[in-house]
């Protein structure tokens, strides 16, 4: 009977003691899961600052006879280039003139990859290239999958990217021609035809998905076939060919559009051409696996002509990759539809 106290003493001790182990590992844990919560909502270190550098990356020149007079990506006598990053963890390379004017500027995404390029020009003309590469590896999900997501982000109408469209635009309707004799073999002349006046067609009446209604004038008519070369002649042409020969960022393309604009920021050309390497890219006017949508990449690269630059989301024809086997694009995303009613 006298040792009864002692026990019960220590089996309280030893309750103490285990409560305390448990309460410091709950407290640990706790600590733990704050400190990985407090990095996962931390803001993202700062972007690299805008600096100077003494050189730029190689910039392939053109080899296409009507580009022989385009300006080079270079720093001139006098000048200075400055980088910074991106938001899409990329960069922008700046070119300044002696006087500090900006004469140039080239995009680079987070894959290395140059996206686009724009000149300004003496006589405040411009010129905007636009490079659109494929990456199946990056966004290649199922159609029904991508149709899913592009649907549950209609939601409210507020989907706008102020900062993803240029300073040019459209002046008035303008017509363009399709160089139809570089069609690929493979592909059906009649169907290619449609796919490329259905691809003009969903920013001409705002076709989107999310029921935004049509609020917008941008124009556009086809005004048939032509054998005219890519080239700032006043005539918007569509075609194949080699898209290496353009040089600059559209080395490595699966299409390219180049846009002329005047001093007063309205297009007085467009050109887009289709790669027509069947190593690096093959077409359908439809789904496949591994091949391009024709309507889908026109309907994107027909965006640039508008003005508009590459969207930073999926659920957009603005994105910046195509995926083979994905018809989604075949009709406008949210931003997209809002964009189009903003601008025009």
């Amino acid at each position: 009977m006298s040792n009864a106290p002692t026990a019960n003493r220590l089996r309280r001790w030893r309750f103490a003691l285990g409560a305390m182990a448990v309460l410091g590992v709950l407290l640990a844990l706790f600590a733990a899961t704050a400190s990985g919560s407090a990095r996962e909502n931390a803001p993202p270190p700062p972007a690299n600052p805008e600096h100077q550098v003494a050189s730029l990356p190689p910039d392939p020149r053109p080899t296409e006879p009507g580009l022989a007079s385009i300006p080079s990506f270079a720093i001139p006598a006098g000048g200075t280039a400055r980088v910074s990053d991106t938001a899409a963890s990329g960069q922008l390379f700046r070119v300044l003139d002696s006087t500090g004017r900006e004469i140039a500027r080239r995009e680079v995404d987070g894959h290395g990859r140059p996206v686009e390029t724009r000149f300004v020009l003496p006589t405040g003309d411009g010129i905007t290239i636009d490079a659109d590469y494929g990456d199946p590896q990056l966004r290649a999900p199922a159609n029904s999958r991508v149709l899913g997501r592009r649907l549950s982000n209609c939601g409210a109408n507020d989907q706008v990217y102020s900062n993803w469209y240029f300073d040019y635009s459209q002046s008035g309707a303008f017509t363009w021609y399709w160089h139809q004799s570089t069609t690929p073999s493979y592909l059906n002349l009649t169907n290619t035809l449609d796919s490329l006046r259905n691809a003009h067609s969903e920013w001409i009446y705002n076709q989107n998905w999310c029921n935004i209604a049509d609020q917008a004038d941008a124009l556009s008519s086809y005004g048939g076939t032509t054998t005219r070369s890519l080239g700032n002649d006043g005539v918007p042409i569509v075609g194949w060919g080699d898209t290496d020969a353009l040089g600059g960022n559209c080395v490595g393309s699966i299409a390219c559009t180049w846009t002329w604009w005047g001093s007063d920021y309205h297009v007085v050309d467009t050109d887009t051409r289709f790669s027509n390497d069947t190593a690096r890219a093959t077409w359908i006017n439809g789904g496949a696996s591994g091949k391009y949508d024709v309507q889908g990449t026109m309907a994107h690269e027909f965006g640039h002509s508008l003005g508009f630059d590459h969207a930073p989301t999926t659920d957009n024809v603005m994105y910046k990759d195509q995926s083979t086997n994905n018809m989604t694009n075949r009709e406008l995303g949210r931003g997209d539809a809002n964009e189009v009613n903003t601008k025009y």
